[in-house]
Formats: C-alpha cells, sequence, structure tokens
C-alpha cells in the first residue's frame, strides 16, 4: 500500500494525566488558600516576639511566603502543560485514525483515480505527527538563615 500500512498508537494514559492534573491543581489552591491563615497566624506570634530571633522568624516566614507562590504557579503551570499535552495526544490519536481509515480507501481511490472528484473527495489526513509539547516543573526553595546572629553566631567555628 504505502508508508502508512500500519498505524502506529501513541502511548498516552488519559487517567494519568487526570490524575497528575487534579493532584497539580489541587495543591496548588491548598498553597494558595493557606497564605492568608499563615498570615493571621503569623501576626498573633510576633506580638510579644522580639530580638534575634524573632528577626530569623520574620525572615523565614517571608522566604516561606515567597516560595509558596512560587511552588503554587509552578503547579499551576505544570497542571496546564499537561492539559495541553491531553490535547495534542487526543489530536494526535485522531490524526492517525483518520490515516488509518484513508489507508484502508486507497484501492477505491485507485479504481477511481481517473475521476477527479473522487481523488479530490478524499484528501489525505496531515502525514505528520501532531508535536508532543515539553512538560517540565522545576522549583528550588529559597535560602534559610539558619541563626539568629549575634553573639555565639560561631557556627563555623565548631
Amino acid at each position: 500500500m504505502g508508508i502508512f500500512d500500519t498505524a502506529v498508537e501513541i502511548a498516552f494514559d488519559d487517567g494519568a494525566a487526570d490524575a497528575l492534573i487534579n493532584a497539580a491543581d489541587s495543591a496548588d489552591q491548598t498553597l494558595r488558600s493557606e497564605g492568608s491563615f499563615v498570615g493571621v497566624a503569623t501576626g498573633y506570634a510576633m506580638e510579644d516576639f522580639k530580638g534575634g530571633y524573632a528577626t530569623l522568624f520574620n525572615n523565614a516566614l517571608a522566604v516561606r511566603a515567597d516560595d509558596r507562590g512560587r511552588l503554587a504557579g509552578v503547579l499551576a503551570a505544570l497542571a496546564e502543560d499537561v492539559r495541553q499535552a491531553k490535547l495534542k495526544a487526543r489530536e494526535e490519536k485522531s490524526r492517525l485514525k483518520e490515516l488509518a481509515a484513508w489507508e484502508q480507501r486507497a484501492d477505491f481511490r485507485e479504481q477511481h483515480f481517473q475521476t477527479f472528484q473522487g481523488v479530490a473527495s478524499d484528501p489525505m489526513p496531515a502525514e505528520w505527527p501532531v508535536a508532543a509539547p515539553t512538560i517540565s516543573a522545576v522549583f528550588s526553595a529559597g535560602a534559610r538563615a539558619r541563626f539568629a546572629g549575634g553573639a555565639g553566631n560561631e557556627s563555623h567555628v565548631l
């Protein structure tokens, strides 16, 4: 027949994709919603908290808040990337199915090759695969100070 004699199936697990989307969306929403709770709780904690450890604690909270926002953004982007991959996989499966059906009609087209209308009414589907998107998620937590500073801050001298 031709170069498309055997249709190639693509391996894409919609269930796994849906589970990943749901997990990333859920974690994203949890991280975003906990921000206000943590803000109120730390406000109460900081009322009578003074000195070097208060500064250390406050700085750690700021880094945590920044990390929480960045991680939520990474998870939201991951969920969207997986949604796009799912869409592209669906498009590719459809293209392969159409291409296989077109190949099965090859004998009929060859018999009616002389008839322009017969050939024109059965155009070949796209022969190039739908490009699979790249999915990635990268997160690195911000650096945190591990000591309060001041006297006794000689952590490198042990």
